[in-house]
């Protein structure tokens, strides 16, 4: 299946936990990590979706539906503190998606204990087709190739 362009849904809900004031939640957090240990000729890369005031959680069952585009508030990790965390461009949000690794959904939202159940998690079909712009070109004039 190809989810470029479609979405991971998801429900969250707590049983326990204050979740009263912004001063008791956690802050910059990562609600999603996706990542690809082979993308990037083995090198990996992994794109994050942070809380924001979109993602807010109360504790509350709550669906979140996320957009797997690279316009959907996606973020790379750079590697290195130094640099800034950048949009991942086209082809790379579509091989992280077609090679996936790890998928992390945050539980820990608030600053001291809370329990948080998480249900329903579903990649959703995006586009049919990958881009031709994103393809591995094969050079035909290689052995091997």
């Amino acid at each position: 299946m190809n989810s470029y362009k479609g979405t991971l849904s998801f429900h969250l809900s707590s049983s326990s936990g204050d979740f009263s004031s912004a001063s008791s939640l956690n802050t910059e957090m990562n609600l999603v990590e996706l990542e690809c240990k082979t993308c990037a000729t083995n090198s990996g890369i992994k794109l994050v979706r942070r809380m924001d005031s979109s993602l807010a959680f109360n504790g509350k069952t709550q669906l979140f539906s996320l957009s797997l585009a690279e316009t959907g508030g996606w973020l790379k990790d750079p590697k290195n503190s130094l640099k800034t965390w950048t949009t991942p461009t086209k082809c790379e949000m579509i091989e992280v998606l077609s090679s996936l690794t790890s998928v992390k959904i945050l539980g820990d939202h608030t600053r001291w204990y809370e329990s948080v159940s998480l249900d329903n998690v579903k990649f959703s079909a995006g586009v049919k087709s990958i881009p031709i712009t994103c393809m591995t070109p094969v050079d035909f004039t290689k052995p091997g190739k």
